[in-house]
């Protein structure tokens, strides 16, 4: 007579269970292989929570520093006139002229892409 085993569980034949003659190292071992993942599952969810208040920390510093730039530049613009800011980019533009020039030709590119477009 053949024997069928069950796909449900290795452990039985024909409905019932067998004994592996492991005897309690499979349930040890079983346990054991739980035990790490929960471990294994807690660390990991340590992890991701430090790693998400750091980077919710970097956001707020940068939208902090976004923040204060935005004051900075609407107060320059309340507080001067336009001759005194065209006098501002002059200098800027006396002490770093190669960043002056290159910001200039990016305009100019960009300006020129939006007013003079091919028609397809």
């Amino acid at each position: 007579m053949a024997e069928s085993y069950s796909n449900a569980n290795p452990f039985e034949r024909d409905g019932t269970p067998y004994d592996t003659g492991m005897g309690d190292q499979t349930q040890s071992s079983t346990i054991d292989s739980h035990e790490t993942a929960e471990s294994a599952f807690q660390n990991a969810e340590r992890g991701a929570s430090e790693g998400l208040h750091k980077v919710r920390d970097t956001a707020n510093r940068a939208g902090d520093r976004v923040k204060s730039s935005l004051a900075q530049a609407s107060n320059y613009v309340k507080t001067m006139d336009a001759s005194d800011m065209w006098g501002d980019v002059k200098e800027l533009a006396r002490r770093n002229p190669g960043a002056s020039i290159l910001t200039v030709a990016v305009l100019g590119f960009a300006l020129g892409r939006t007013t003079f477009r091919k028609p397809r």
